[in-house]
Parts: C-alpha cells; structure tokens; sequence
C-alpha cells in the first residue's frame, strides 16, 4: 500500500511543476512580446507639421534629415512618440529652426523637410542632410561639420563648409563658389 500512495505524490508533483514552467514559459513569452511591441510602436512613429512660408532654414540635427523641393512646407519627424511630441519646430522671420541633440536611446531617426523657396541653409550637428530635388535660382549652404549630400540643379550655389564633408556630385550648377576649410572635404566631379 505505501508504494501507490509514492506514486501518487510524485506524479501531482509532476504536474504542479509542468503547471509552473508552462506560467513562466507564458510569462517570459508575453514579456518579450510587450516589449517588442512597444520598440517597434517607438520607432515608427510619425510627427507632421505644417508650415508657414519659409526661406531659410538653421537646424542642428543628430539624425538623417532628408530636404527636398515640394508644393509645400512641411515637417516630419519619425521617433520616439513622447520625444517628437515635444520638439518645437518653428518658422520665425522666414526662417525654419530646430535643433536636436544625441540621445543613447536614438529617440530621433529621421526628419523630412519640404519647401516651396529654399535660398539659404544652414546645417548642424552629427547628422547626414540630403538636399533632393534642387531647383533654385541659388542657394547657399553654410555647413559647420555635418554631411551635406546635393542633387538637382541651380544656377548659383555657394558652399562654405569648415570641417563637414559636402558631397555635390549630383549637383547641375552654372556658377559654384566653395569655401572649404582645411579640415573638410568636398566630392564632385571635378577632376581639377
């Protein structure tokens, strides 16, 4: 009689203990599910901002910011929600500015800028700025140290870059003035 009672104990510890790896198995899955969730809702969030008219534009960004000629003037922000929510981005005297500093938790990927006029461009911070589409009678491109990448045409441009790298490969343009400083690097076409 004692060796039935034995089985009987061993086999209902058997199956709490099945019961308690199925809960934790359940409950890491569920973790991991929540938290991927809430990366992949984080990334893709997008930020739009209709513009008023604006010529100029002074932003210092840590991220991709992609510029282009449009029907419109506009802003979007692709990051983090609670971030992009908060970051003021205005037009004051015919100039666009904003500005965003590196987070660890790169809470700020991407930024598209659309204008109707674009004359003057200014770029700041670590990030890489592509200006497609160019159609201007000139533009002037101040840039510090960022990458500046130029496609499109213009009759006049004017680039004055101290340490940053301005790539003007796929830039048509009549007249060119570049103020390189020592420390940056311009790529184009030109074999001289």
């Amino acid at each position: 009689m004692c060796q039935p009672i034995q089985k009987k104990i061993t086999h209902s510890n058997s199956k709490i203990m099945k019961k308690t790896v199925q809960k934790i198995t359940l409950t890491v899955a569920l973790a991991i599910a929540i938290s991927v969730g809430s990366f992949a809702q984080s990334t893709t969030y997008l930020r739009e901002v209709a513009l008023t008219d604006f010529n100029k534009i002074q932003v210092s960004l840590d991220a991709d910011v992609i510029v282009l000629k449009s029907q419109r003037n506009h802003v979007t922000l692709v990051g983090d929600s609670s971030y992009i929510a908060s970051v003021p981005v205005l037009v004051e005297g015919g100039i666009l500015e904003f500005s965003y500093n590196a987070e660890p938790n790169n809470l700020l990927q991407k930024v598209v800028i659309e204008y109707k006029d674009l004359d003057h461009a200014t770029t700041g911070g670590i990030g890489t700025y592509y200006f497609h589409n160019i159609k201007q009678e000139k533009l002037v491109v101040f840039n510090p140290y960022a990458n500046v990448v130029l496609s499109g045409n213009t009759d006049l441009i004017r680039v004055v870059s101290q340490e940053g790298t301005t790539d003007i490969t796929a830039l048509t343009s009549q007249k060119e003035a570049m103020f390189i400083g020592d420390s940056a690097l311009l790529v184009s076409n030109d074999a001289n």
